[in-house]
């Protein structure tokens, strides 16, 4: 029994409160990321294409933009048949690969990859718990190595962002488009925790009176 008790406290231990909690909150945070990262690519997409005509070929802008619908598209369907788990996982990956494409054939090693790799740890963290962001965050670390092991050895180029017209100013929108997703995650997270803490002691002070009710009365409880 005790063996069964370590095991459970070991377990929980390493699992996001979100992802196990009441009102399937580790869906509502998917879905929430989901739209912001759509709206925020959206937005990005089009300034691009409005305000800074022909500094993308069509092959770059499938690489800048693309995979990002992809990984959305490829998101929402297991979300929405219920497999919250391979969506999360789904979604990780999409982002990381991404990112990958982007330093490898359209900037290098921009500042915004670096911040997007971070939103990756932080989702992964809140959603998957502490093992998930240590599992994400060696990933990222490998494709991070591997990549600068290859820069070195004269493999890849790392200055492609020079290549391109404007190319700061596109790498402007794409760092800030990057902190609002973190904003949003880390302010959405934050409310629905403490929406579950106070549901929770809620729930206790309703269990308090019930017991108190049941020692006071006794007769009154078969």
């Amino acid at each position: 029994m005790s063996f069964q008790k370590t095991s459970i406290s070991q377990t929980t231990q390493f699992v996001s409160p979100i992802l196990t909690s009441i009102g399937d909150s580790s869906t509502q945070l998917i879905s929430h990321l989901l739209v912001t990262l759509l709206a925020l690519s959206i937005s990005t997409h089009l300034i691009t294409v409005l305000f800074y005509p022909n500094v993308l070929s069509s092959l770059e802008l499938w690489i800048a933009f693309s995979p990002t619908y992809f990984t959305i598209v490829g998101t929402y369907i297991p979300l929405k048949i219920k497999r919250v788990t391979l969506a999360i996982h789904f979604f990780l990956l999409g982002m990381i690969a991404h990112q990958m494409l982007v330093v490898l054939f359209l900037t290098g090693p921009a500042t915004y990859v670096y911040v997007s790799y971070t939103n990756v740890v932080l989702v992964a963290g809140l959603i998957l718990g502490p093992m998930g962001g240590l599992t994400y965050t060696g990933i990222i670390l490998l494709l991070v190595s591997s990549y600068f092991y290859s820069a070195r050895m004269g493999y890849v180029d790392t200055q492609l962002i020079q290549n391109i017209k404007n190319g700061e100013d596109l790498v402007l929108f794409a760092t800030l488009a990057c902190f609002v997703f973190t904003g949003t995650a880390v302010s959405y997270s934050v409310i629905k925790m403490a929406s579950l803490y106070q549901n929770s002691l809620i729930e206790q002070e309703r269990s308090s009176k019930a017991l108190s009710c049941s020692i006071d009365f006794p007769d009154s409880f078969p």
